[in-house]
């Protein structure tokens, strides 16, 4: 497996997931489904857990990390993290 090519796959997920976070959170807080406090305290909280669980803010579900991974990485370019992604299912 090429890991600089993995590395950029990784680098675009995360830069897809803070645009996205970026977007979600300006219309969480728009229609007021959650406050600034509670994003505040969200982040927190998961900084105090080293962000090892993946949950949904406004509607408290959990979710399995790599199956959101495979799910946001399906785009051009992402063979290498999807495969190693698939290998830890």
């Amino acid at each position: 497996m090429n890991n600089k090519k993995l590395v950029k796959q990784i680098a675009r997920l995360c830069e897809k997931q803070f645009r996205k976070g970026y977007q979600q959170g300006y219309g969480a807080c728009k229609d007021n489904l959650i406050t600034e406090k509670q994003v505040d305290k969200f982040r927190f909280d998961g900084s105090i857990q080293g962000y090892k669980k993946v949950i949904n803010p406004v509607y408290k579900y959990k979710e399995d990390a790599i199956d959101r991974l495979l799910g946001e990485s399906a785009m051009d370019d992402m063979q290498e993290l999807r495969i190693l992604l698939m290998q830890n299912t």
